[in-house]
């Protein structure tokens, strides 16, 4: 009799868990979405389609994030951003873009952004408040976030971030830039890990939220030492437009989304990306917006300053060294001086500093 009591006890159990999981609502399997750049989606409003510029947009140099990046004689960082109009948009035709273009530091080591803000090596994209912030722009739960990435197949890694009803930062996880081409990134708000950065808990909290900015890292699975990442058409789309099409989700990192590691040759050849050296001293094409053009004329005062002794070090390592009085900054003149006692040594600083 005990024995048929718990028979009957435990099939009423059985179909007590089958019922809940039939009736309560299942956990989404996966937070971002890659799809083709063609497709489609009811669109709530458009944050960015860089069709007249990135200036609402500030400068890596200027968020106060950059780190890990290579820096030239004086100091210019090898982080920039620029508007673009190379590429043609598969699903508009249009062909405004915003370029991020980055050269990493290879003498430093790589840690992995903690959640506190701290990064050996990141680049940030930051709409600032007054831009973001505006009734045309907000957005919150229920929706999703959608982004056309253009990737270089680097390995490099990027999030985005917004700022939620509490003002705190929340992230998605990152996702690794695997492909090359265009690409239709999507984050559901609603599904999947939030990861919170700097302030974040990594909820999304109250009802309105706005953007706050697109961070990019490194693997240290294996990267490439530089990249080119183009960004358009950032917008907020109706999250009944991603149900209808979330098949197999993006490879990200972070969170509970993992990725299997990649290996990546630091050598890999990227099409379209100078050579380090070549960005930070360009004699064919003008300097990046930040360090010469006049037209953006936002205040940033909070703008890092690098230390006098880092201002004129190597570009390769970001190392400081003596230059003996040369007054160029480039240790060519102690070459020239060094010619007759050791000539091998002369060539290989000429070489040193012509990139």
């Amino acid at each position: 009799m005990a024995t048929a009591t718990r028979a009957r006890a435990g099939l009423r159990c059985r179909m007590l868990c089958l019922t809940l999981l039939w009736v309560l609502p299942q956990p989404a399997l996966a937070q971002v979405l890659e799809r083709p750049a063609t497709g489609t989606a009811p669109v709530v409003t458009v944050i960015d389609d860089f069709e007249t510029g990135v200036n609402d947009w500030w400068p890596p140099a200027h968020t106060g994030n950059l780190a890990g990046v290579l820096r030239d004689a004086e100091g210019r960082p090898a982080a920039w951003r620029d508007h673009d109009r190379s590429l043609e948009n598969p699903r508009s035709g249009r062909t405004g873009a915003l370029r991020l273009s980055f050269q990493w530091d290879p003498a430093i080591r790589f840690t992995e952004p903690a959640p506190g803000g701290a990064a050996s090596h990141l680049v940030r994209l930051h709409l600032p408040p007054e831009k973001a912030n505006t009734p045309s722009r907000r957005f919150g739960p229920g929706q999703a976030l959608e982004v056309l990435v253009h990737g270089d197949g680097s390995g490099n890694r990027f999030r985005i971030v917004v700022r939620d009803g509490n003002a705190e930062l929340e992230g998605s996880p990152w996702i690794t830039v695997h492909w090359t081409g265009w690409r239709r990134i999507i984050w559901d708000l609603d599904r999947g890990p939030v990861i919170g950065w700097v302030n974040g808990d990594g909820v999304l909290d109250g009802q309105h939220f706005h953007f706050d900015s697109i961070l990019v890292t490194r693997d240290e699975a294996g990267t490439a030492r530089q990249g080119t990442l183009y960004f358009d058409d950032l917008r907020v789309i109706a999250a009944s437009g991603v149900a209808a099409q979330a098949e197999t989700p993006a490879p990200v990192r972070g969170g509970d989304g993992a990725e299997p590691a990649r290996e990546i040759s630091e050598r890999q050849a990227l099409q379209g990306v100078p050579q380090p050296g070549a960005a930070l001293e360009p004699r064919d094409a003008p300097w990046p917006d930040e360090v010469r053009e006049p037209r953006d004329a936002t205040d940033h005062a909070d703008t890092p300053v690098l230390p006098p002794r880092w201002r004129r070090g190597r570009v390769e390592s970001g190392r400081p060294r003596r230059h003996d009085g040369c007054r160029h900054g480039h240790g060519v003149c102690r070459g020239r001086r060094a010619a007759t006692a050791a000539p091998e040594a002369s060539a290989t600083m000429h070489t040193t500093a012509a990139g």
